[in-house]
């Protein structure tokens, strides 16, 4: 049950939103650097509203936006 998932992700020292931002976190730095994707197609494949809300939770990863990660094309 879902209760059960969230009492083992406790006890194992982590919660279902921390995972879930690291595989976000995982794919859209390999989006950024494999792709040419747009940032607007990334932030909707990682399930963002919008691109403002995709780009501050990439900085508050990453320390740096996403197309100063990505680089000049």
């Amino acid at each position: 049950s879902p209760r059960t998932l969230m009492r083992q992700l406790r006890s194992a020292g982590t919660s279902y939103q921390r995972i879930v931002d690291e595989v976000r976190a995982s794919l859209a730095r390999e989006y950024l650097s494999d792709t040419r994707l747009p940032l607007a197609v990334i932030a909707e494949r990682l399930g963002y509203s919008d691109t403002s809300n995709f780009s501050r939770a990439f900085r508050s990863w990453f320390g740096r936006s996403p197309g100063s990660f990505r680089g000049p094309p």
